[in-house]
């Protein structure tokens, strides 16, 4: 997978993801009902940037086995 920044990876979310069942429009559905910690479609993890900069980032794993999508800030750079 090549290098994104967060801008990147948010406006081809839904590309990037090896599930399509799982958009970027349910994963923010999930995070902004959410009001309890619990699983999306089952099997997920969701976790959401606060959005500071401007547009929340939304990560997710596949339950206990590890990364699933995962975004990191660039070295020697500030957070995206």
């Amino acid at each position: 997978m090549p290098i994104m920044t967060k801008a990147d990876l948010m406006d081809n979310f839904d590309q990037v993801v090896t599930n399509p069942a799982l958009t970027l429009e349910v994963v923010n559905a999930h995070v902004d009902n959410l009001r309890e910690d619990d699983y999306l479609l089952d099997q997920y993890r969701v976790i959401a940037t606060s959005g500071t900069t401007g547009a929340r980032g939304c990560l997710s794993t596949a339950g206990r086995t590890g990364p699933h999508l995962c975004s990191s800030p660039p070295v020697g750079g500030a957070g995206t």
